[in-house]
């Protein structure tokens, strides 16, 4: 529901509003219609499919376990969710509109360069953590290595074009207006190629329980943008 359903929804509304002349407003409904289709699909999953919310169901209450595995996670996707929209906020603090939209562009073209990383991740994680569960650490590292080839294999066409088009990509997909954010989007290439090249390590470190070290390393690395970004948007816009 999340990785096919979701997405597919999100951008038939998108081409479906902006198309009836809508804009951005039309963008925001597609995602308001995208998130609303993915509660009520995911609601029916689990009460048919499981008797969370069917009543006098005998149950085992485990909050400590539940709650000391996944708070550092919840913190985590909050962290990081500041820490994609920072960026944007202090640009449009520092600089002009127009920033602001060369770098959205930027960032969101930028980002396809994950889409292997990410949606193989979902694959990944079930399989290392049952393996580590099992202490079967030396077919996890196999498995991880193979993981990280293949998305590296399969990522590289989109990588390659991009450096060596990047100007052509931006303009043919948008418009010359946007030439100005060709150097933001090999930047951010260059940014993204470091979780290719270095593999999954954050659901590497989920599926073996090490959850506060993920929000105490997101914490640095929000703290460190924030830092960042005041000093380099100034210097350099």
């Amino acid at each position: 529901i999340q990785s096919i359903i979701n997405p597919i929804v999100r951008s038939g509304g998108i081409v479906i509003f902006v198309l009836a002349g809508y804009r951005a407003a039309g963008v925001a409904g597609a995602y308001l219609v995208a998130t609303g289709v993915t509660a009520m699909l995911s609601l029916v999953v689990v009460v048919r499919h499981t008797s969370l919310l069917q009543f006098g169901t005998p149950s085992t209450r485990q909050y400590r376990s539940l709650l000391s595995f996944s708070l550092p996670l919840v913190g985590s996707t909050v962290l990081w969710l500041l820490m994609n929209n920072i960026d944007t906020l202090l640009i449009g603090v520092f600089r002009s509109t127009d920033a602001v939209g060369q770098y959205n562009v930027a960032y969101t073209f930028g980002e396809v360069t994950l889409l292997f990383y990410l949606s193989l991740g979902f694959m990944y994680l079930p399989e290392v953590s049952e393996l580590f569960g099992e202490g079967r650490l030396e077919r996890a590292r196999v498995v991880f290595q193979s993981m990280t080839k293949w998305i590296f294999f399969l990522s590289l066409p989109f990588i390659l074009v991009a450096l060596a088009y990047p100007s052509y990509v931006i303009t043919f997909i948008y418009s010359d207006t946007y030439e100005p954010a060709v150097f933001p989007f090999l930047v951010l290439v260059g940014g993204f190629l470091t979780h290719l090249i270095v593999g999954q390590n954050e659901k590497t470190l989920i599926a073996f329980g090490e959850n506060r070290f993920i929000f105490s390393s997101d914490a640095a690395t929000l703290l460190l943008n924030i830092v960042l970004n005041i000093i380099l948007i100034l210097q350099f816009g």
